[in-house]
């Protein structure tokens, strides 16, 4: 295998989602907001986040009249640095890429909390490749963001491998020939998944 990209939050953290996270981490400094409503309305942006065509702090004005209450976007910012890590998968990302094989990420989300966590993490120490959908102008499950990671990696498809949290988004790199695996973010099985690795060739 020449590639392997991970997904981001669900594989690289222990969070199903990183707007769970985010979310929860917003109603710590804002207890007095109800969290179903700061959910609905940070949920009503998220397609546009992620797809690129806007970000939190272009829109921060109508994030707060939606909300119905000024916050400070230096702690929307803060919610996204403490973002958690899923250490052992840290580690299995660097045996990997120590060993010689390119490591990726391939995850949906928006490109100012990217941003902010490709420093705060300084993830390209970690990764050779960074794929996030704001960036690309699409989403997953859309194909597209597949083909682009193998495009920017110079991999075959056959040569790639996609793990992620969530088992509609392999439904897309499957059908492209990449060897796909379903990451139980709450079992956070990582010996299983070294295993199925090592039976693919990847020297971890």
């Amino acid at each position: 295998m020449k590639t392997i990209f991970f997904d981001f939050d669900g594989v690289l953290t222990p969070d199903s989602t990183g707007t769970w996270r985010t979310i929860q981490n917003l109603h710590q400094y804002y207890p007095n907001i109800d969290i179903e409503h700061l959910t609905s309305v940070y949920r009503s942006f998220q397609k546009d986040f992620n797809c690129g065509l806007t970000d939190i702090d272009e829109v921060f004005g109508d994030f707060c009249d939606q909300l119905g209450k000024n916050v400070d976007l230096e702690q929307i910012k803060q919610a996204y640095r403490e973002t958690p890590k899923n250490e052992v998968m840290l580690e299995l990302v660097r045996n990997i890429r120590s060993n010689g094989v390119q490591t990726g990420i391939i995850t949906n989300n928006s490109r100012l909390r990217f941003k902010i966590l490709t420093e705060y993490w300084n993830l390209p120490e970690l990764f050779n490749f960074i794929i996030v959908s704001a960036n690309v102008g699409l989403s997953k499950p859309e194909k597209y963001i597949f083909e682009k990671a193998l495009e920017l990696s110079n991999s075959k498809a056959e040569e790639a491998v996609f793990i992620d949290n969530q088992e509609k988004n392999l439904v897309a790199p499957k059908e492209l020939g990449m060897k796909t695996y379903f990451y139980d973010h709450e079992l956070n099985e990582i010996e299983k998944l070294s295993s199925q690795l090592k039976a693919w060739g990847v020297p971890v």
